[in-house]
């Protein structure tokens, strides 16, 4: 699939780019090693499984495909991942044939390209908050990184 025109005309907003930054460390791969793909896996079923909640399988489908075509504009690493087959074997063809750091970037793109979009439909810090929930989350009662010193932590 290849990205709509508005791909290109839509730069990635930094607060975008932070907030899948923090998703993909907490999920453990801010070090690019062998285990990114089976992190990019699992982060990705992740995605999956608590996105579609809100927005149905379908919903999501339309979302991450749109996404992956965004994110392919400064990731082409990324070409073999669809929404469909979003698993080891799919990431670690990737890692294989571009690196672990490759692989890294492109999660990264992709988590900030998924928020992006979302936050198109119901506003960026929605979106962030949503995208952030569905992570391998640091503490069950967290709703987002940057709330982690507020009242949710308080409330533990």
């Amino acid at each position: 699939m290849t990205p709509g025109p508005s791909a290109a005309l839509t730069p990635r907003s930094g607060a975008a780019i932070e907030a899948a930054r923090r998703l993909w460390a907490r999920a453990g791969g801010a070090a690019a090693t062998d285990a990114a793909a089976p992190l990019a896996a699992a982060l990705c079923a992740q995605l999956t499984t608590a996105l579609g909640r809100w927005i149905g399988h379908v919903g999501f489908v339309a979302l991450f495909d749109q996404a992956i075509g965004e994110a392919r504009e400064e990731h082409p690493a990324l070409e073999l991942v669809t929404a469909a087959d979003c698993n080891t074997s799919c990431f670690q063809a990737v890692a294989d044939a571009h690196g672990a750091a490759r692989l890294a970037a492109g999660m990264v793109g992709l988590i900030a390209a998924l928020i992006d979009v979302l936050g198109r439909i119901i506003g960026e810090d929605i979106a962030m908050r949503l995208v952030e929930q569905t992570g391998i989350p640091s503490s069950p009662r967290v709703v987002s990184a940057e709330m982690e010193a507020g009242s949710d932590a308080q409330q533990a």
